[in-house]
């Protein structure tokens, strides 16, 4: 691992390219060593997403309080601390609502990983109804 290093500021501080943080922060969290990777990411291509006040089936639609806190942390007003990170609440709870809010903060192209096939329909039925997206 020492051959990833680029610099070591201080006993507690290290720089490495940006290519390389996966290869050093896996085997850290492994053995329980707290990372915080700064890295960062590249803004995706512009892409306007608003959510609507009122869905296409005419429901009324806000995100309730702790889904908007929630995609604020993630944003983390666009500093390098956000923009990852994995949204975690019971079923039912609103995690696509999450994801949606923290899209239409970022507004840009952006990659969404789920862990089945019921969350990629839930996904793109949710994307249809409640923000403003060009279906592609």
């Amino acid at each position: 691992m020492a051959l990833l290093i680029r610099e070591r500021i201080d006993d507690h501080t290290l720089v490495v390219d940006t290519w390389q943080g996966g290869q050093i922060n896996q085997p850290l969290i492994k053995i329980g060593y707290p990372v915080e990777d700064l890295a960062g990411y590249v803004t995706g291509a512009p892409l306007e997403v608003r959510l609507r006040k009122t869905t296409l089936a005419g429901e009324p639609f806000r995100p309730r309080a702790y889904q908007e806190e929630a995609a604020q942390a993630f944003y983390a007003g666009g500093s390098s601390r956000g923009d990852t990170g994995v949204i975690v609440l019971p079923c039912g709870a609103g995690k696509t609502v999450v994801g949606l809010r923290g899209l239409s903060l970022t507004n840009c192209y952006t990659l969404i990983l789920v862990t089945n096939v019921t969350a990629a329909r839930q996904w793109l039925g949710e994307s249809g109804t409640r923000p403003t997206l060009p279906r592609i």
